[in-house]
């Protein structure tokens, strides 16, 4: 469940943020969760064990999740840029959208898997989150053995 209060702020947010007018310091003050600089820098491929654990559980993130909710977090852990986000707003379903983002994150890096998971848990979606976490660490669990 989103919170209210997020709900009144996405709005805003999200115009800012599509038109390329947010800072750094407007991000820190209304996602204070989120801290700037520990993921994502760079393009590239994502580590093949999350790129797994994402297409494993492809389906599911697709139907739990509305990246219009995540866009603000994604871009104050720089797992998105505005040019990513532009691309995502610009489809026209919720489903488009998520497998937009989905395709996007594939290609955002290393620290991309652990700023998505970020931005599930800084936007209320636990159950999400919590799936993620646990595929993860039970394939690499699998794979240690």
């Amino acid at each position: 469940m989103v919170h209210i209060r997020f709900q009144e702020a996405l709005y805003n947010s999200v115009l800012i943020i599509a038109t390329g007018l947010y800072n750094k310091t407007y991000l820190q003050r209304y996602f204070p969760q989120a801290q700037m600089s520990r993921y994502v820098e760079t393009r590239g491929e994502m580590p093949p064990h999350h790129e797994q654990c994402i297409k494993r559980n492809w389906a599911y993130i697709k139907a739990e999740i509305d990246v219009m909710f995540l866009v603000n977090s994604l871009v104050a852990t720089r797992t998105l840029y505005v040019e990513d986000v532009d691309s995502v707003l610009s489809c026209k379903t919720k489903e488009d959208r998520n497998h937009c983002f989905l395709e996007i994150l594939l290609q955002r890096g290393k620290g991309a898997f652990d700023g998505f998971i970020a931005a599930l848990d800084t936007c209320e979606y636990y159950n999400v989150s919590q799936k993620l976490k646990e595929d993860c660490k039970e394939k690499a669990c699998i794979q240690d053995n």
